[in-house]
């Protein structure tokens, strides 16, 4: 484990023990991970902090953002998307073109 992950750690469990009152839940994980640097680090500090009794550090945790940087999005040539949108709402149908669809593109 990184000595910024650990130190993070061990001072969250600390402050959490000293300020255990509800309106310091959020001051408690910005002073405990004020020197966490690293990609790596903040996700597994989340990952600890998500399920304490269940962390291990040498676990190597997939971010949302990786998970976009991996995906191909983009639909097979017999899928077509079709958007509705409603105001700040967008539905998002995906549905198997037929022959006549091609044939009116």
């Amino acid at each position: 484990m990184d000595d910024d992950l650990r130190t993070a750690i061990e001072e969250l469990d600390k402050l959490f023990a000293e300020r255990s009152d509800a309106g310091w839940w959020s001051q408690n994980i910005i002073d405990a991970s004020k020197h966490i640097k690293s990609k790596n680090s903040w996700t597994k500090f989340y990952a600890y902090m998500y399920s304490p009794q269940n962390f291990d550090p040498s676990n190597t945790y997939t971010t949302i953002e990786d998970c976009k940087e991996e995906a191909d999005l983009s639909l097979h040539r017999d899928l077509e998307e079709i958007r509705y949108e409603n105001g700040p709402d967008t539905t998002i149908h995906v549905r198997v073109r037929n022959q006549e669809d091609e044939k009116t593109n």
